[in-house]
Formats: structure tokens, C-alpha cells, sequence
């Protein structure tokens, strides 16, 4: 057992994400790593729609090939970022990890499906925020929850800078 001065003299790595005490201190939150809470940061306020790859109704991360699709709906603020399926159907995700041997192993997300995954920024101490999972989501493993936060805002990010960044000059004939 660690002493609280050790715990004091310990550097915070953000690499390494804090566990997170809830207020009523029942449940531990799950903090994101740093570079996945700043890709999470960068989005803009706004919702944004991403099409997914669906196999047997379970999201696919990691996928090549041609599935059917469903859609997501993206609602970010400044302070919250909340992912839910536009036909109401229950959030479930599958990682696809690739073997040394050329085969493939799935492993899903969450425990049991959500209603929706919800993140919110909170201070912390050692950086300008950390971004958190809400309680209600039960994780299998957390890279594989971190790998979903992160695909979901790469491709967040990709469809906003889409939308919103093309030049003026570029819509006009040379």
C-alpha cells in the first residue's frame, strides 16, 4: 500500500489516466488517456453523424470489408461529448485485434449494451482537464474503450473539419 507521501511525490503521467472517484464516492470513472481527452477536446460543440459498420447489430471497430451500417449521433460541448444510436437501439461495440498468426479476435466494448456513452471533461490538478466515462457504462477492458473514444473522435474530427473547413476559393471555378 502506497503512503500518501509517496502518493504526493508520485508525477502524474498522462499516459497513464487517474482513477476517478465519484462525488458519492460509490463508483469509480474511468479517466481517458491524455491524447484520447484532447482529440475528444478538439471537437467542436455541435452533433455530428458518423456511419458505422454493424455486425449483428454490434458496432465494428477495426473492420475491412463491406457490412451494413448504421449511424451514431456525436453531441459535443465544451464540458460533455455523448454517443448514442440515432434508431435507439442499444450501444455495443466490437474491437477487432489482428494476431501475430494472421487471425483476428473480437472483443466487445461493454459488459452489456448502454443507452448511450457519456463523457464529461472535469478540472484535475496536473492538466486543464480530464475527460471521464459517466457512471453506467461497464467496461470490459478500457484500451478497448479508449479505442472506441478514439475512432469515434478521428472520425468526428475528420467530418467537422469536412463540413466546416473547405476554402471559399476552392467552390469556385478557376
Amino acid at each position: 500500500m502506497e503512503s500518501a507521501a509517496d502518493a504526493g511525490q508520485r508525477r502524474w503521467n498522462p499516459a497513464v489516466p487517474p482513477a476517478v472517484t465519484s462525488p458519492n464516492g460509490l463508483s469509480r470513472m474511468i479517466g481517458l488517456p491524455a491524447r484520447v481527452g484532447s482529440s475528444v477536446s478538439e471537437m467542436r460543440t455541435g452533433i455530428v453523424l458518423l456511419s458505422v459498420p454493424l455486425l449483428d447489430d454490434v458496432i465494428q471497430v477495426g473492420t475491412v470489408g463491406t457490412l451494413p451500417t448504421g449511424t451514431i449521433e456525436v453531441a459535443k460541448t465544451p464540458s460533455a461529448m455523448v454517443v448514442r444510436r440515432t434508431d435507439g437501439r442499444p450501444l455495443q461495440a466490437q474491437i477487432l485485434h489482428q494476431c501475430g498468426d494472421g487471425s483476428a479476435i473480437r472483443t466487445r466494448v461493454f459488459r452489456e449494451p448502454v443507452r448511450s456513452l457519456r463523457l464529461r471533461c472535469v478540472p484535475h490538478a496536473e492538466a486543464s482537464g480530464l475527460w471521464i466515462v459517466l457512471p453506467g457504462a461497464r467496461i470490459r477492458r478500457h484500451p478497448d474503450l479508449f479505442q472506441l473514444v478514439e475512432t469515434i473522435t478521428a472520425f468526428g474530427l475528420a467530418k467537422q473539419r469536412r463540413t466546416h473547413c473547405l476554402p471559399a476559393a476552392s467552390t469556385k471555378p478557376t
